[in-house]
């Protein structure tokens, strides 16, 4: 009798362990996709570069449950690594429809996990937000708008540029914070900024956020590029060679080449004589600003009103004093 009682809890024994075997086994079975894109991932991020490309090939190729891994992979330190993570969920995107929903999702995924990025990470993820705007569903511009805000003040120059080239996006309307960025300390941040915002045409209405007169500042400025750039950008706002050298002038730090621009300025009808004058009646320098209302009695411009100003409010004695004897021409 004990014999068989002994032989029957054997029995119920085996039977538990097949069990436990057999849910272990579907267990196993049913998180196969997710062990596999774990593993994948694991084999990318020490892979050596040469081989990391192939590893991020298998892991695309899990679909969907591979972008937690490659997300995760945004978090590492290592701007190679977040480059091939970047265009392989790029990839994963392109080879779909836009607005498809499995699209959106990486989207969403996207934008709750960038606060963990890694510096590098971030770097990947502005380079990564165009695809992710084309794709990303309506909420996506709202969420891409407060990631470039905060690149445009990141303390990376490399980061700033990114962000200065995603906000010349229509559908951000981030235009208007790139303009303090004319004047970043770094050259290759202000180039950035005036290919952003120089070459807009002025017959663009509100989308003129740097007036043509403004602009003529940065043709003095101390990197070549961003001059060079300065230029093409007046000429395409129809601005002929004598505006842009004469600008320069009216522009120049030094007021001994401003008082040069009293001597050139012409007097053909298309010069506009009065508005040279009148910018140059509001010079910080005194000298310059007596210049002016001299050249304008001298060639009989209409600044009767100008030099009417400039007797009564003009901070300098001999300015109001000078403008006063010119005001007497006009009588």
């Amino acid at each position: 009798m004990s014999e068989l009682r002994r032989g029957n809890r054997r029995r119920v024994v085996l039977l538990i362990v097949c069990a436990m075997l057999a849910l272990t086994g579907g267990a196993a079975f049913s998180q196969r996709t997710t062990l596999t894109c774990w593993y994948y991932g694991y084999r990318l991020e020490r892979a050596a570069e040469t081989e990391r490309q192939a590893w991020a090939d298998r892991l695309v190729s899990m679909g969907e449950p591979s972008v937690p891994r490659l997300l995760a992979c945004l978090r590492k330190d290592d701007a190679k690594l977040c480059a091939i993570a970047r265009t392989s969920l790029e990839k994963m995107i392109a080879e779909r429809e836009p607005k498809d929903p499995r699209s959106v999702k990486i989207a969403d995924r996207f934008f709750e996990a960038h606060p963990t990025f890694s510096p590098a990470g971030q770097l990947a993820a502005l380079q990564m937000l165009p695809e992710l705007l084309t794709s990303g569903g309506a909420e996506a511009a709202s969420k891409a708008r407060t990631f470039v805000s905060a690149a445009l003040k990141d303390r990376s120059a490399e980061h700033r540029i990114e962000g200065i080239k995603i906000a010349r996006r229509i559908d951000l309307n981030l235009l208007p914070a790139v303009v303090p960025m004319l004047n970043d300390p770094e050259a290759d941040v202000r180039l950035a900024a005036m290919v952003a915002l120089g070459p807009i045409s002025e017959g663009g209405g509100d989308s003129v956020l740097v007036s043509s007169e403004e602009l003529l500042h940065w043709l003095h400025d101390p990197d070549a590029d961003v001059r060079q750039m300065c230029e093409m950008s007046l000429r395409s706002r129809n601005l002929r060679d004598r505006d842009i050298r004469l600008g320069r002038m009216l522009t120049n730090p030094d007021p001994k080449d401003r008082l040069k621009l009293l001597l050139e300025l012409p007097d053909d009808e298309d010069a506009n004589l009065s508005v040279w004058l009148q910018r140059l009646s509001n010079d910080p320098d005194s000298a310059v600003r007596a210049g002016a209302a001299r050249v304008a009695a001298e060639r009989r411009v209409d600044f009767i009103e100008r030099l009417d100003q400039m007797m009564t409010t003009d901070p300098d004695g001999t300015v109001r004093k000078i403008a006063e004897h010119y005001r007497k021409w006009y009588r």
